[in-house]
């Protein structure tokens, strides 16, 4: 019997998960994908500063693009790849009839967001999967598979009692403001700790598994505007090596538009996104990772029924500013990895029954710009300000459970595009600020205080971090997936990105949902009726 031909729709990183496993448990896949890059002239902006670093040239050609953008920008500073916005590129015609009340992106780019994210990854609690229908020891071993494409670089510190010890070290060093920080927290350990607090170094995906010269970070600083040497995670990066082998076929400028199961293959319909003409093509088994938004409307269209919705949970996210009694020189002049440097857990009953999750920034060019633009003239008038926070002020970026934070309504307009409207929890808003209050009792430890009055708590959707929609389930209903992210009673079609995870953890969810995504790769290999 001949391998099972297998579709792959999207190249997020669940997606990339699923086709790398796909292909070398000995299927022959075919990747569905937008498949939107970055243009011609940022590539050849990055060619030139890999032979020559010259900052102040690239920085002026990101300026110039992203001043040229038509990205609509949202409250908080939308992140482009070197100024550009081909990530997002196309979604408002393809996917999305209307917003309201969210602040959301999907994104028809080869890697998805992973070509803008922020890198955070952490594997899921014992806490946050304990009312999931899988176990922390279903994912274990798809984590370390996951190493095989993805590098997690952080230390064995206060963070191993949560989430493990699959980490590599770094090869860069914390920037100036996070060292100092790190070594205040550290003197005063045992206080934070019957606090609530867990701390230790940011782990972020970045290597030299896919960087130039398979150098990994060097340091240059441009993490925020995008990395020109590749070596924060792209999952574009894992579809990159694939492409051109025997068995794996990838088909860009697609844009799929429903599925149709019958008892021996799977349908998949679409239309061209340059030229808008209609596709079908037949597989024995279909794996959707299109994103969250995507992969809702996908399923909402394929449903034998009209109607309905879905509902995507979110993590929301809130941000404020801290101001440390200690300022650090030249920051500004640092050449260091600007991703999030610090990752500190608070895990109080009292406050809050599931894991809050906060990321540190030092200074970076982003922050600089949002600074500027926060205080006006008098950036120019009084420019000791500006200097004193550079030397004193660093970011906080919280996020909570999905039980504590709001939701995304997912329903289908006339054309078949998506709906996308907010859904406020009462909850998320009070327990940002008790958050930040906590911080504040704490500042002794951490020789450091949030400013008063200032936190950032955006609409649902601006975390990133959404899924759930069709969550999975040891007997699911209609609107759930089985074990092997099979919805609505479906044998031959599983969605196996973060749609399918039962809630949204605090902690980041990307390497969680890659890591369920090769789980059900492999246990769906393994099924009697699969042949390879």
């Amino acid at each position: 019997m001949s391998a099972e031909k297998i579709c792959v729709v999207g190249s997020g990183p669940a997606g990339a998960t699923a086709a790398h496993f796909l292909w070398h448990a000995g299927f022959d896949v075919t990747v569905l994908d937008g498949g939107l890059r970055a243009e011609p002239e940022v590539v050849s902006d990055i060619a030139d500063w890999l032979e020559k670093p010259d900052d102040a040239k690239l920085k002026s050609a990101v300026a110039q693009r992203r001043s040229s953008s038509t990205l609509e920008k949202p409250d908080l500073a939308e992140k482009l790849f070197l100024g550009s916005d081909f990530v997002y590129r196309e979604t408002e015609r393809e996917l999305l009839e209307s917003v309201e009340n969210a602040d959301i992106r999907a994104s028809l780019a080869q890697g998805g967001l992973s070509n803008v994210w922020g890198a955070a990854a952490l594997p899921i609690t014992a806490q946050d999967i304990a009312d999931w229908p899988i176990s922390q020891d279903d994912l274990s071993p798809h984590y370390q598979s996951l190493n095989e494409i993805i590098d997690i670089v952080g230390d064995n510190d206060g963070l191993e009692k949560s989430f493990g010890t699959n980490v590599v070290s770094p090869s860069f060093s914390l920037g100036r403001q996070a060292s100092a920080l790190l070594e205040d927290m550290a003197s005063h350990a045992s206080d934070l700790h019957q606090s609530g607090f867990e701390f230790g170094r940011a782990r972020v995906a970045v290597g030299n598994k896919f960087s130039h010269q398979s150098e990994g970070c060097v340091s240059c600083g441009h993490c925020m505007i995008g990395c020109p040497h590749g070596a924060i995670f792209n999952s574009a990066f894992v579809i990159d090596t694939l492409k051109g082998r025997e068995r794996f076929t990838y088909q860009g400028r697609r844009i799929v538009d429903q599925v149709a199961e019958t008892v021996d293959g799977v349908t998949v319909s679409g239309h061209g996104l340059i030229d808008g003409s209609a596709f079908s093509q037949r597989f024995e088994r279909v794996f959707i990772a299109a994103g969250v938004v995507s992969t809702a409307a996908i399923m909402l269209r394929s449903r034998r029924e009209n109607g309905g919705s879905l509902q995507l949970r979110d993590s929301q996210l809130f941000v404020f500013p801290i101001i440390r009694y200690r300022g650090e020189d030249d920051v500004a002049l640092e050449k260091t990895n600007r991703l999030a440097q610090l990752f500190i857990e608070l895990n109080d009953p009292n406050l809050c029954d599931r894991l809050i999750h906060l990321q540190l920034y030092g200074f970076n060019d982003v922050f600089m710009d949002a600074i500027t633009e926060k205080l006006g003239p008098l950036a120019s008038i009084a420019p000791f300000i500006l200097k004193f926070l550079t030397r004193h002020a660093m970011i906080v970026q919280g996020f909570l459970h999905s039980d504590y934070s709001g939701s995304i309504r997912v329903s289908l307009s006339k054309s078949g595009k998506a709906n996308l409207t907010g859904e406020p929890n009462e909850q998320s808003e009070m327990s940002a600020r008790k958050t930040q209050k906590y911080f504040v009792q704490s500042r002794p430890h951490f020789r450091a205080t949030p400013i008063p009055g200032q936190i950032v708590i955006p609409p649902p959707g601006a975390s990133r971090h959404l899924g759930a929609s069709l969550p999975m389930s040891a007997s699911p209903k209609i609107g759930e997936s089985d074990l092997l992210g099979r919805p609505d009673g479906l044998k031959r079609v599983h969605v196996v990105d973060a749609s399918v995870l039962p809630s949204i953890p605090a902690s980041t969810i990307t390497y969680t949902a890659m890591a369920n995504a090769a789980r059900i790769v492999g246990e769906t290999a393994r099924l009697p009726e699969v042949s390879i």
